[in-house]
Order: C-alpha cells, then sequence, then structure tokens
C-alpha cells in the first residue's frame, strides 16, 4: 500500500526526528499512522449543521468564517450550510438569516443531541458527510479540502478538525481528538500545546473527539441513528456517538488541516447533576470495550 504525499508540516516534522536517535521509529510511527489513500470518483459532498442558541452574533461570525474561508466549494455544489435554531428565546433566526444558510427554528427547546438529529434531517441526502458545528466556532483557512479528503479511506467514519482557543493570541490548542484515561474516562490530549507543536499536526487515529466540530459520514450517522437524546445537557453524547461508530468497525480521525477556533463553553447549558448523570449513563453503556489509552488518570468526576 502507498502512502500519502507528506504535507509541507509533516516534511518539516520528519526531517527534524531525523536528527534525533530515535528518529527513524518515531518517522516509522508517523508514516504508518496515515489514513489510506483512495481516489473517490466523485468529488465528496458535505453538509455543515450549525447548532443556534440565542446568540446571533456568534452565528453571523461562524457563517462568515465559512462563507470566507469555503464559498468556492458552496458554489461548485459541495458545501451546503443548515442552521438549526433550538427555540431560541429572544431571537428569531428564521427571521434574520438568508442564503447561503438555510434556518430552521424548533417549536421547543431540544437539547444539543437532538438539535443535531434535527439539523440532520433537513441536510441534502446526497451530502457524503455532516460537519456538526457549534455557534461558537470560526473556520479558518482552507479547512474543507483535507477534511473532506480524510473520508477517501474508507476505514474513517468520523473526522473531527483542530480546535484551538479563540481569545488566545498564541494559539493553543482547545482539541486536537480525545483519549481514554486509566479509569477510562475520555479526555483531550495536548489541552494548551502551541498549534504548531509538531505533537498536534499528524493526522492520526484517535479514541474519540468533541461534538464542536465533528464531521461523520452521513449513512453512518443515520445507521447509528446519530446522536442520542437520552443524554441530557451535559456532555458524553459526542463520546457515544464517537463509540457506536467504531462498534461498526470504522474509525475515528483528527484532521490537523481543518482548524476552527473555538469559544469553549459558550454553547453549553451544562449542569453539574447533568454531566454526572451523562457520565453514569456512558460508561454504563460502554466501559465494557473502552480499553485505555494511558494509566495515567486524567478526569475525576
Amino acid at each position: 500500500m502507498s502512502l500519502p504525499p507528506a504535507s509541507p508540516t509533516k516534511l518539516a516534522i520528519l526531517a527534524t526526528l531525523a536528527g534525533h536517535p530515535e528518529g527513524l521509529e518515531a518517522m516509522s510511527m508517523i508514516l504508518s499512522s496515515q489514513p489510506a489513500p483512495v481516489t473517490t470518483a466523485t468529488p465528496l459532498r458535505l453538509s455543515v449543521v450549525i447548532l443556534a442558541y440565542n446568540d446571533l452574533k456568534a452565528v453571523i461570525l461562524c457563517l462568515k468564517s465559512l462563507v470566507a474561508t469555503a464559498g468556492a466549494a458552496g458554489m461548485a455544489g459541495r458545501l451546503e450550510i443548515l442552521v438549526q435554531d433550538d427555540a431560541s428565546p429572544d431571537v428569531d433566526l428564521t427571521t434574520i438569516l438568508g442564503p447561503p444558510a438555510q434556518v430552521a427554528r424548533n417549536k421547543v427547546n431540544l437539547g444539543f443531541a437532538a438539535n443535531c438529529n434535527m439539523g440532520a434531517q433537513r441536510a441534502d441526502r446526497a451530502s457524503d458527510i455532516l460537519f456538526f458545528l457549534n455557534q461558537d466556532t470560526q473556520a479558518q483557512s482552507d479547512w474543507f479540502e483535507p477534511l473532506v479528503r480524510m473520508f477517501d479511506d474508507p476505514r474513517v467514519g468520523i473526522v473531527g478538525p483542530k480546535l484551538i482557543f479563540a481569545d488566545d493570541k498564541k494559539e493553543s490548542v482547545q482539541s486536537c481528538g480525545g483519549l481514554y484515561d486509566g479509569g477510562k474516562g475520555p479526555f483531550h490530549r495536548y489541552l494548551g500545546y502551541a498549534a504548531d507543536d509538531w505533537r498536534v499536526n499528524i493526522a492520526e487515529k484517535v479514541s474519540w473527539t468533541t461534538g464542536a466540530a465533528l464531521a461523520i459520514r452521513q449513512t453512518l450517522f443515520w445507521a447509528v441513528n446519530g446522536f442520542d437524546p437520552a443524554y441530557g445537557r451535559g456532555y458524553f453524547e459526542d463520546v457515544d456517538l464517537c463509540e457506536k461508530v467504531k462498534a461498526r468497525g470504522y474509525e475515528v480521525w483528527y484532521c490537523p488541516e481543518a482548524v476552527f477556533k473555538h469559544e469553549v463553553g459558550t454553547s453549553s447549558a451544562a449542569t453539574q447533576e447533568s454531566f454526572r448523570e451523562n457520565s453514569i449513563r456512558f460508561h454504563n453503556k460502554w466501559n465494557y470495550r473502552i480499553v485505555p489509552d494511558t494509566p495515567i488518570v486524567h478526569v475525576n468526576y
């Protein structure tokens, strides 16, 4: 099997490693972790689903960033943008926003998981990929093709981009895929690392990725019945989706070349109690198949 061509970032990483005693081994690990290259007959299409709630400014900034960075894909018919308003009490986005975004409003507030599912139901069935985005994310340049190309590999079911802190001038990592700690708790790897650190600039398989920016094959999303709305407002519905996809034999991957800024926590309505209940639900469901990625315990809840 041939390997995909190395990106300029990857070449720089490999050149650096070559100067170290452990370089050859590390280089081998990096190259062997890459997705298998597959050429698709037709360019893949993607539907963005923006989960909106009561923050018009955030939604406008998110839409503006998508148009600025992937407008060409939209003009080519490869990108559609859907906004799903979860019954915002202070603003009706359907009366304000318009093309290129398609906006719909729930009659009642459904919460994150069910709102994702409602937005996904509106996606063009010809779209190969659903890409769920929190309203407080902003796309950075040249994210579309690298993210979509990850799905050329038939093993890949879910892809997460690199998320960086929006208010951080140093551009540090908020999320680059997640792992499981020694207690089988999900944690963000390399949290706070510099965005240009070589360790967060390798496309590789991870254990899970955050729902703040999560891309998934559309057919696979419906095959696993989407996000589980039984999870309340308190996280774990994204990790649950990743486990359902992995149980089907697919993999979760991280794409460092697709970068989004993220205002952490501004979209969440989680409480301590809902977090605890979701945690119990998740671990009761999946602990039997989770294999810790490290013996170290990173989370304590």
